[in-house]
């Protein structure tokens, strides 16, 4: 009997602890799941202040952004705005590689059992906004039909995108590029990729 008392106090020692933090772990996963789109937004925002040490007309910038109506294209409009504005500070930021920090949570898309008719809507609705998205990115960054072409014939060899737009943009351009990543969220914030020497042709 004293053995299995000493037994079960030696378990509770290494059971109670990982419990414990296994709680834990999973309350700040509710707490992440419970964070409204507002919510994330606003944490975004302080972030990328605090990165760029954007000033008061920049954060209400985007904060008129993010309150007005979303489209395809919103994102695009802001970084063409607030590209201008930032300063060769903020820009060296913007550039500098960012640390690895805490990731947006991504919703889980429960596909289980849905309909090969809503799976061939979900792909056109994507398609659909990939294409908003494509047209808003050209008409933000004023890309000439060589740079268009460019930027497609790297698509259509599987190159990476941003390298294949470093390629071919210019400073001004690949300003609003950069902005529009910082912007977008964690996933698209990182910093620029290449060297100034990468692009081609004349700068602004």
């Amino acid at each position: 009997m004293t053995r299995f008392l000493r037994f079960a106090a030696l378990a509770a020692l290494f059971v109670l602890p990982l419990s414990a933090s296994a709680q834990r772990a999973a309350g700040e996963r509710s707490d992440r799941a419970e964070r409204s789109p507002e919510d994330r937004a606003e944490r975004h925002l302080e972030r990328l202040t605090e990165r760029l040490s954007l000033t008061d007309s920049q954060v209400a910038m985007v904060k008129a952004s993010m309150s007005g109506e979303r489209t395809a294209g919103s994102s695009w409009d802001l970084a063409a705005r607030l590209a201008p504005t930032l300063s060769a500070a903020q820009m060296e930021a913007l550039k500098a590689p960012r640390q690895r920090g805490e990731r947006g949570v991504r919703g889980e898309r429960a596909q289980n059992g849905e309909a090969s008719g809503e799976r061939a809507e979900r792909r056109q609705e994507r398609e659909t906004r990939r294409a908003e998205s494509q047209a808003a990115r050209d008409a933000a960054l004023g890309l000439s039909a060589a740079q268009k072409q460019a930027l497609e014939s790297a698509r259509s060899e599987r190159q990476a995108l941003p390298s294949g737009m470093a390629d071919v943009l210019t400073d001004d351009q690949e300003a609003v590029l950069l902005v529009h990543r910082a912007i977008s969220g964690p996933r698209g914030a990182r910093g620029g990729k290449g060297g100034r020497g990468m692009r081609r042709g004349g700068r602004r």
